[in-house]
This record gives structure tokens, C-alpha cells and sequence, in this order.
């Protein structure tokens, strides 16, 4: 366990509520589960550049639940590290599937005009540090059990029991907004009531300064993790109508393509002929498929690939 700093914030957070909280790299964000089953939803924004937020698009790739030692990554282009998750109570499933509820789908689903949902208490929270609705993004969803069906997800019901907590270490300044799922109550996730949960902040010591370092240090330095300085076009558009650019004319990769002989083996020539029709129509069809599966599976980042043992039914 990782020794955390003294303890700057500590909020109890009433039912349907939120707050977003500045920390600083290195520090630690705590989310308490008071009394338990308590979905939370959380989100975050660089806090030098709103632009920069979390995408748990990109965590998806990691699987559909995020877990202990997982990033929180950053959108692209920037794809960067905003935080790691230090610790996470067994108990607590974090879905990264289901979208954030809002007020519309609400009205539009069930008829219910003036109910609680994710959109608008994010939406409140973040209006503290000048953002506005359409900042909010997809949330993760912690202690929220997800599973996958024929018809799509199904939300099978809270987790997590009084106690149980989650902590974030800032991998760099950020604005983390945590707050209260808002449709849970109505779809007996959470036992059909609100409860309240903690949220704390712990001060940087040297041993999550480092640890900060090296997450740093290992997830970032590529050469496409791009910021606005290497953007061809930097501004921010003021105006809320889409007008074209006179000129502008796209850039994109050229890809270059040549063909390359390849020796097999008449075993791996006969192996290859059995899969024609399976992965390819042709000798070359399938040859370059299976390189690539081969490619995938033995040059992709460690961090990321995926470990068959880890697979289980959601």
C-alpha cells in the first residue's frame, strides 16, 4: 500500500450531488463508499487544458471494467496519463460501457421530466471552474456491475459495501469531478435509494511523487501523444456555427505498399491452403493475416495486450 500524504479535503457527499476537486501530481484522490451500493461516476480535465480529458474509449481497449494499476488515459490525440489507479476495493466493479444518463433519455424512456441524472449534476459541478454542459464526457462508472446480453448491456445492480474505496493518484495537474449516478435509483441499482459517499484528498509525499515519476516516465514520450503545439490548427472556434475554411486542403499518412516474396515451407504451405476460405481467398490473403495476428499478439506494448487469463463472462 502506498503511503499517502496528510489529509486536505474530507466532504461528505448528500445524495444526488457531486464535486469536482483540483489535484495536483501526486496527490491522491480518495472515493468512500459510506454505506454501500452508492454508484459514483467520475470524470477529469487536464487542469491546464480543458480540451484534455478522459476517454474511457481508450480504457475500453484495456477491457470493459478497469481495475487496480489501470491508467485513466487522456483523449487523443493527446492519449496521455492522467491518473493510475493506486487502489480499488475487490468489491467495486468499475464499468466503462454504459454512457453517462441525461435528462432527455429520462424524459424520453420513462416520461420522468425532473428526475436526477449523471449530465446534469456533472454539468453542475464542473460549471464551478467556468465549463459548461458540453464539456461533460462519458464517465467511469465505479461500483456499477455491467453485464453484455443479446440485447446489448444490462445494468445488474450496484456493488460495494460501507468502507470500500478507490484511490486515484495524479499523474499530472487535474480537475476530477466525482458524483452520484442519477440513474440508479431508478433502476434499483443501488437498492432504490440514494446514499450519501466520502471524497478525500491526501497531500503528495515522496513516495507518490516518485511513483508519479515513473508512471510518467513509462506511458508517455511518444512521438504521436500530440498536444496543441503541434496541431496545424491551434484555435478554438469562438462561434457555434460551422463555417468552411477557404483552402484548407486535408493531410494524411501516405501509405506505401509493396509486394515482398516469402518462402514457406511445404508443411506451412499445405497449413496455409487448409485456412483458404476461413481467413482469405487467396495464398496471400491469409499469409498476411496471419502474420498480422502474430504481429498483434507478440509486438503490442505490454501494458496493454491482452491476457487471456483475465477473460471472464460480463
Amino acid at each position: 500500500m502506498v503511503a499517502v500524504g496528510e489529509c486536505r479535503l474530507d466532504i461528505q457527499l448528500r445524495p444526488v450531488s457531486g464535486v469536482a476537486v483540483p489535484l495536483r501530481r501526486g496527490e491522491v484522490l480518495r472515493i468512500v463508499q459510506e454505506e454501500g451500493q452508492q454508484p459514483v461516476s467520475l470524470n477529469c480535465f487536464n487542469l491546464h487544458d480543458h480540451k484534455e480529458h478522459l476517454s474511457v474509449g481508450h480504457m475500453r481497449r484495456e477491457g470493459f471494467r478497469t481495475k487496480e494499476g489501470r491508467i485513466l488515459w487522456s483523449n487523443t490525440p493527446r492519449y496521455s496519463p492522467l491518473a493510475a489507479i493506486l487502489h480499488m476495493s475487490q468489491s467495486c466493479v468499475a464499468d466503462l460501457l454504459v454512457p453517462r444518463c441525461s435528462a432527455p433519455m429520462l424524459e424520453w424512456l420513462y416520461g420522468l421530466v425532473d428526475h436526477p441524472n449523471c449530465q446534469d449534476i456533472l454539468a453542475e459541478c464542473i460549471g464551478e471552474y467556468g465549463l459548461t454542459p458540453d464539456d461533460v464526457h462519458d464517465p467511469i462508472n465505479l461500483w456499477l456491475e455491467v453485464g453484455v446480453n443479446h440485447h446489448g448491456y444490462i445494468i445488474r445492480g450496484a456493488t460495494g459495501h460501507a468502507g470500500d474505496h478507490v484511490d486515484l493518484l495524479a499523474l499530472t495537474d487535474i480537475l476530477t469531478v466525482a458524483a452520484m449516478c442519477g440513474l440508479a435509483h431508478l433502476l434499483g441499482a443501488a437498492r432504490s435509494s440514494y446514499k450519501p459517499i466520502r471524497v478525500q484528498v491526501f497531500r503528495h509525499t515522496i513516495e507518490t511523487e516518485q511513483l508519479a515519476k515513473r508512471y510518467i516516465q513509462e506511458y508517455t514520450g511518444l512521438k504521436n501523444q500530440r498536444t496543441p503545439q503541434h496541431y496545424r490548427n491551434r484555435s478554438i472556434l469562438a462561434e457555434r456555427t460551422l463555417r468552411q475554411v477557404e483552402g484548407y486542403q486535408p493531410t494524411f499518412y501516405r501509405v506505401v505498399g509493396r509486394e515482398i516474396d516469402v518462402t514457406f515451407s511445404p508443411d506451412e504451405y499445405l497449413a496455409i491452403q487448409r485456412l483458404r476460405g476461413q481467413m482469405g481467398k487467396t495464398t496471400a490473403e491469409v499469409a498476411r493475416v496471419l502474420f498480422m495476428r502474430w504481429y498483434i499478439k507478440h509486438r503490442k506494448a505490454l501494458g496493454l495486450r491482452y491476457d487471456p487469463s483475465e477473460e471472464r463472462s460480463v
